[in-house]
């Protein structure tokens, strides 16, 4: 039997849990992103409150790589008025990630891009098949929602070894 892919491409609706920091990430979102076995490029668009809105699923690639446009990004979040974005994709064939240089390159882009449209980019999450990464974590997204922080803790998923590091 063939498994199903755990994505559809386009603008999910999710509760509205309120999301502070990079562990807050549902983890029925981090699970759908663990699962999948190509890379997944999606944002989740957060309300003026830091409520979820929804997931945007952008781009569902290959083993090691996903195609999008720059815009492709920020279509839902305009469409859906949203007041936060957070990048987040996987590396599925990762325990500890390790961002690429194309990984940077994207972030600064969308963080530019974001600067531009007023449009703060809160974060670009990674996730790995066990370990996730948090550009805000790792101070490379500088500037902050003022509710929005970086602080770390650790995750128990029932896996050996935490889901947030840095």
């Amino acid at each position: 039997m063939k498994k199903k892919f755990p994505f559809n491409i386009g603008f999910q609706e999710l509760p509205g849990k309120p999301m502070y920091c990079p562990e807050d990430l549902p983890d029925f979102v981090t699970d759908k992103f663990r699962a999948a076995k190509r890379e997944v490029f999606g944002a989740l668009i957060l309300d003026s409150d830091f409520h979820l809105m929804g997931l945007d699923v952008i781009s569902c690639g290959s083993e090691d790589s996903a195609s999008f446009k720059p815009t492709d990004i920020f279509r839902e979040v305009i469409l859906k008025d949203g007041t936060y974005i957070v990048l987040i994709h996987n590396h599925p064939n990762e325990r500890k990630v390790v961002p690429s240089e194309n990984d940077n390159k994207v972030t600064e882009m969308a963080a530019e891009m974001c600067r531009i449209m007023h449009l703060p980019l809160l974060d670009h999450c990674i996730i790995g098949s066990e370990v996730n990464f948090s550009y805000r974590l790792h101070g490379k997204i500088l500037k902050k929602a003022k509710k929005y922080r970086g602080i770390q803790r650790t995750v128990n998923t029932g896996k050996s070894g935490p889901t947030m590091s840095t």
